[in-house]
């Protein structure tokens, strides 16, 4: 009867201690993209994760492993025990495209060393890079902005791991992220940049009529 009581109660407790391990972990929330018009697309502190990497030494299949995805958790409400003021730090988030077609968005950080691993359902891995640090030559993506070019079939989702890193150390606070509508995104590029090849035009051509007036 003992032996029972005793089983029993070791049951009970561990059960205890799976649930409080699992009330512990945060919900993460999919990012749903339910528009195509708009430019940018900010997360909100429940759609993204984080985790520091104090050594700047974990590989992305150690990230995904079951001992380091149940230390991610959101954005201001960091355990105690660990220590947020690094200058690595994971994020991960899953993304879904809602529309009824294919959506292309662009994935961005702005920071001196980026790297993006793309999953999605029942394809391999993919790994992108980009950084303001990082050789020219070794981006990936749009390398003067550091976008990465990200398209979504229609209903289609994707988990993003960015590992960031920066010289300066606890940027997690100040960090965003966001996508951008890659189509309303370049457009906006282009609009901007064809004002700089118009403005030597705007300059000579004002040169030119005061010489076409003091000519006359």
């Amino acid at each position: 009867m003992k032996s029972i009581l005793n089983k029993r109660m070791a049951f009970m407790l561990l059960l205890l201690i799976q649930c409080g391990t699992t009330w512990s972990q945060d919900t993460l929330s999919t990012y749903l993209i339910t528009s195509d018009t708009t430019i940018e697309y900010k997360f909100s502190k429940a759609q993204y994760q984080i985790l520091p990497d104090k050594t700047g030494e974990l590989s992305i299949d150690e990230v995904k492993s079951d001992i380091y995805a149940k230390q991610f958790f959101t954005k201001g409400k960091s355990p105690t025990n660990i220590d947020t003021n690094v200058n690595t730090n994971w994020y991960r988030y899953t993304v879904k495209n809602t529309l009824a077609k294919e959506f292309s968005v662009m994935l961005h950080t702005n920071q001196d060393y980026s790297d993006f691993y793309v999953i999605r359902d029942g394809q391999k891995q993919t790994h992108y890079k980009n950084g303001w640090l990082i050789p020219w030559k070794d981006k990936d993506g749009l390398e003067g902005d550091n976008l990465i070019p990200l398209t979504l079939a229609a209903g289609e989702q994707a988990v993003i791991y960015n590992r960031i890193e920066n010289r300066r150390p606890d940027t997690q606070y100040s960090f965003e992220v966001k996508l951008f509508n890659a189509e309303r995104y370049v457009f906006k590029l282009f609009k901007e940049r064809q004002g700089y090849f118009d403005f030597p035009f705007i300059i000579l051509s004002i040169f030119a009529g005061f010489c076409l007036l003091g000519g006359l």
